[in-house]
């Protein structure tokens, strides 16, 4: 088993899709990551949406948060596990850039 780290960020998301973290993908690709906790953390001065997504999200079906409002000045926590397979992706965007803080914790290892 792996050892705990963060994966991404500290990081302010943007207002558009994008691509946080793609899990490693190793030969013979049974390489996982397993995402532990999501921290965000909205700093304005009015509440922020936060879309969460492993794959495209774009695909309502693949998103952890759609457009989640959090409180202004206020952190929020989403806790796993999320299994993302080898070079699957974890996505993210705010409703407006450079105001949500987004921080993952995971483990990446060599799976089963």
């Amino acid at each position: 088993m792996g050892t705990p780290k963060r994966i991404v960020g500290p990081m302010q998301l943007a207002a558009s899709d994008a691509t946080l973290y793609t899990a490693p993908s190793y030969v013979p690709n049974t390489q996982v990551t397993v995402i532990r906790k999501i921290h965000l953390y909205n700093a304005d001065t009015v509440a922020r949406n936060v879309t969460i997504a492993i794959g495209d999200s774009a695909t309502a079906s693949k998103r952890l948060l759609d457009a989640y409002p959090i409180p202004a000045a206020s952190p929020y926590d989403l806790w796993g596990p999320f299994t993302l397979a080898a070079a699957e992706t974890l996505e993210g965007f705010a409703s407006a850039a450079t105001i949500v803080t987004c921080t993952v914790d995971a483990i990446e290892n060599e799976g089963p």
